[in-house]
């Protein structure tokens, strides 16, 4: 699973530093929700939304994790990307919900000896990754709209595999079209759920 990542902005990270700018000049007082750094599940934080013909993003601010009625405890930050098409509560989304969530890298925990050792894992050729996700809109106790979203899982690649069993679906840039295009059918956009074929860092963090 993919329990933590991390959205840094400093003057390297360019690409995540115009999405976050983009954000706080429309959103102007609401933006300051915004969280960067290391981002925890229930966090509110740019996730992209649409992508034009000339590569220019549409970004917003949405909470991580799905309020979970089952447990009526916690929030679902993850969907298997294997099953996700036969889950009620993600099925509709694949066509209408698809969203592209940018980071800098994410957190897993790999277990040895008894503990858990943390680590981060990044891009080797790049300072932001872009993940597969869903997003549905909730309505809260208060009776406010929320736009929530999940991170879409596969199968670690080999290096990953040191560390976990599983990480997020990570899109290139010509995969994010694809992915946020309302015309790609399901058959189309799942043969994007697929181990990243890039290669990544690993560094133990923590």
């Amino acid at each position: 699973m993919c329990g933590r990542y991390a959205i840094f902005t400093e003057e390297e990270n360019q690409e995540l530093r115009n999405i976050v700018n983009d954000i706080n000049e429309k959103l102007k007082e609401k933006a300051t929700a915004m969280k960067t750094g290391e981002i925890f599940p229930t966090d509110t934080v740019p996730v992209i939304t649409d992508i034009s013909s000339d590569g220019k993003n549409t970004s917003d601010l949405f909470k991580w994790g799905f309020p979970n009625f089952k447990q009526y405890s916690g929030v679902i930050i993850n969907a298997r990307s294997e099953t996700v098409h036969e889950k009620p509560t993600f099925r509709k989304l694949l066509q209408s919900g698809r969203c592209i969530i940018p980071a800098s890298g994410f957190y897993e925990w790999k277990k040895a000896d008894g503990k858990k050792e943390k680590y981060f894992i990044r891009s080797a050729t790049s300072n932001v990754i872009y993940m597969a996700g869903l997003y549905n809109r909730f309505i809260d106790n208060m009776g406010a709209v929320n736009n929530r979203f999940v991170i879409l899982t596969t199968d670690a690649n080999e290096q990953m595999s040191y560390v976990h069993g599983r990480m997020p679906v990570i899109l290139s840039p010509e995969d994010s079209f694809v992915w946020l295009d309302c015309n790609s059918n399901y058959l189309k956009v799942a043969e994007l759920f697929k181990p990243y074929g890039g290669d990544i860092l690993l560094s133990q963090n923590g």
